[in-house]
C-alpha cells in the first residue's frame, strides 16, 4: 500500500470516527546553520532540546559513506538522544536538465540507500524547474525519472522529497498528481516559497497531503528593496498557526525543522523558534 491510500484510509477513519489526531510537535535543528562540524553540531543539537538534525549529505556526509561511518554517525546520535528528521541532498542541475543526468539520478539513489541506513525516511532534494504540460515531451522525461526515482525509494525505505521553492505550488501539486502514487513527497517550506514570490497560503492546502516534513522558515517582502528577505521565526508573513492547523488536517506527523543559514546568532535563534511554535500549541 502507497502513502497516499494510507493517508486516505486514515483520514477516512478519523471522519467516521469524529476525532481528530492532533499534531505533536517534533522539533529539530538543521545542522548546517550551526556552522560547526557535524560531531560538534550533535551535542549542541541535544542541549538546545531538539529531538532530531536536519543533515546535508553533500556537505556533512561526502561520498562514498562506509559501512564504518554509517555505524559511528548512528552511536553519535544515540550517545545524543538524537534521530535524523531528514538528509538533503541539493544537486547543481535539476532533473529537466540533461547535463550528467544519468549520474545525477545514481547519485540520488546513493543517498536514499544511505538515509534509509541512517534511520531516515526523507531525502530532500531541489528537483529544479518543472516542464509545463504543453512541454510534453520534457514533462514526460521528467516524470519518468522521478517514477523511476519512486520505485528505487519504495524498495530502499526512504522517500524522495521535494522542498518547496522555485515551482509554484500548484505546478508541484499537479505533478505529484501525474506521478506514480508515492514517488516523491514534500518538505514543506513556506519561507523558500514567498522567497520565491510564491504564496505559503494556498500551498499547504495543495501539498498539505504530501508533506512529510517542515522547514520552518519566514521570510516577508522588502517592497524598498522589490525583493523577499528571510527573517526569524515569527517576524514575517507566515501565519504558522495556519500552517500547523493546515497539515494537521492531512495528517502530518514528520518533524519541524529550525534553521537558517545567515543568523548571527543560530542557538539563540532556534531557541526563540522553537519556543514561538511551542507556544502555538
Amino acid at each position: 500500500m502507497c502513502l497516499r491510500q494510507t493517508i486516505a484510509i486514515l483520514r477516512r477513519r478519523t471522519e467516521l470516527s469524529g476525532e481528530l489526531e492532533l499534531l505533536q510537535l517534533k522539533l529539530s535543528l538543521q545542522v548546517a546553520s550551526l556552522g560547526l562540524p557535524l560531531k560538534s553540531a550533535l551535542p549542541v543539537a541535544a542541549e538546545l532540546g531538539a529531538g532530531a538534525v536536519e543533515i546535508d549529505a553533500r556537505q556533512e556526509l561526502p561520498p562514498p559513506v562506509s559501512r564504518t561511518a554509517v555505524r559511528q554517525l548512528l552511536k553519535w546520535l544515540d550517545d545524543y538522544r538524537l534521530r535524523i528528521a531528514c538528509l538533503t541532498f541539493q544537486t547543481r542541475h535539476g532533473l529537466g536538465d540533461s547535463i550528467h543526468l544519468e549520474r545525477r539520478v545514481e547519485a540520488i539513489k546513493e543517498n536514499l540507500r544511505l538515509a534509509y541506513q541512517l534511520g531516515c525516511s526523507s531525502l530532500v532534494c531541489d528537483l529544479g524547474e518543472i516542464p509545463r504540460p504543453e512541454h510534453m515531451e520534457r514533462r514526460s522525461t521528467w516524470l519518468e525519472v522521478v517514477n523511476d526515482l519512486g520505485r528505487f525509494a519504495h524498495k530502499e525505505g526512504a522517500f524522495l522529497t521535494a522542498r518547496t521553492g522555485l515551482a509554484s505550488p500548484s505546478d508541484l501539486a499537479e505533478l505529484l498528481r501525474d506521478a506514480n502514487p508515492g514517488s516523491l513527497m514534500v518538505d514543506f517550506d513556506p519561507g523558500n516559497l514567498i522567497l520565491h514570490g510564491h504564496a505559503w497560503d494556498t500551498a499547504v492546502q495543495q501539498l498539505g497531503a504530501y508533506t512529510v516534513h517542515l522547514h520552518a522558515r519566514d521570510a516577508v517582502r522588502d517592497f524598498s528593496a522589490r525583493r523577499a528577505i528571510e527573517v526569524e521565526v515569527g517576524r514575517g508573513s507566515v501565519d504558522w498557526a495556519a500552517v500547523l492547523a493546515g497539515l494537521e488536517q492531512h495528517g502530518f506527523n514528520g518533524y519541524t525543522t529550525i534553521g537558517r543559514m545567515d543568523s548571527s546568532n543560530p542557538k539563540l535563534e532556534y531557541q526563540q523558534a522553537a519556543e514561538y511554535l511551542q507556544n502555538l500549541f
